[in-house]
């Protein structure tokens, strides 16, 4: 039986086997991993390309942290995930635990993919940016706060919120692209992908990454910064209605929408 599930004092993804005795409890096995949304989202990626397991001896490696490789096991094609380490020698240490997933149990984690994402992003911003948001208001002392209505603060705190994640997203798509005419030094820089590629394309190729990979510390830090003068309005009421997922989908709209040239080929 397999199961994948977020928890965690820091957000990770579980992918673990379970078994269930004869009164269909369920029991987790030894045979598991777990890693950052963010290596997860890279994972994501690489399987919608990935001939595994077919492909007997595929190896792939995943962030510099996750090893994969497909076998034939009592003939049965498996995938094996496995978590390493670098050392300081840069030497790499494979961490003993390995999970071991048959091809259907691979099928059906590709299935579900798309939920464990979104589960991510859920506790990442529900769950975590809001305790982040609180524990940071806590340890600021408040200065004057500006006379205005509660709506209005309200209005202006979660605009602030979303140009912050923005410019966050924007940042991390940066930093992430691969521009293939850049790599190969290709002469004619007015074609590399980096300057005719979209925004949209942008976002459509690296924003989930780039919303996993968030700093959801320093982001919340410039939050507070930014907004000290209203600092006594960002309570657990405030947090409480803040509709954050679709905050961040206002966020990506507001990347997308920030294009100044929108029209380009790709």
């Amino acid at each position: 039986m397999l199961w994948s599930v977020i928890s965690g004092n820091v957000l990770n993804v579980h992918i673990r086997k379970f078994k269930t005795n004869e009164n269909g409890r369920i029991f987790p096995t030894k045979n598991g991993v777990s890693f950052s949304p963010y290596v997860w989202e890279s994972l994501v990626t690489e399987m919608e390309n990935s001939s595994l397991p077919s492909e007997t001896g595929k190896v792939l490696i995943v962030r510099d942290t996750l090893f994969l490789t497909s076998a034939w096991i009592e003939n049965v094609p498996c995938v094996s995930l496995q978590r390493y380490v670098t050392k300081q020698d840069f030497s790499r240490q494979f961490l003993p635990s390995v999970c071991l997933l048959t091809e259907t149990e691979w099928n059906q984690l590709q299935c579900i993919r798309k939920k464990i994402s979104e589960s991510c992003k859920s506790l990442m911003f529900n769950n975590f940016l809001k305790k982040k948001i609180l524990l940071e208001v806590s340890s600021r002392s408040p200065r004057t706060n500006l006379q205005m209505e509660l709506s209005d603060v309200e209005m202006v705190l979660s605009m602030s919120l979303t140009e912050l994640l923005a410019d966050n997203i924007k940042s991390r798509i940066e930093e992430m692209m691969v521009c293939n005419g850049c790599i190969e030094n290709q002469a004619n820089q007015l074609g590399h992908e980096c300057v005719t590629m979209n925004f949209e394309s942008r976002h459509s190729l690296y924003g989930g990454l780039a919303i996993l990979s968030i700093d959801i510390e320093l982001l919340v830090k410039e939050f507070v910064e930014k907004n000290m003068q209203m600092l006594n309005y960002i309570n657990e009421t405030f947090l409480n209605n803040l509709n954050i997922i679709l905050l961040v989908k206002n966020a990506c709209y507001m990347y997308i929408a920030s294009d100044i040239m929108p029209h380009r080929m790709f």
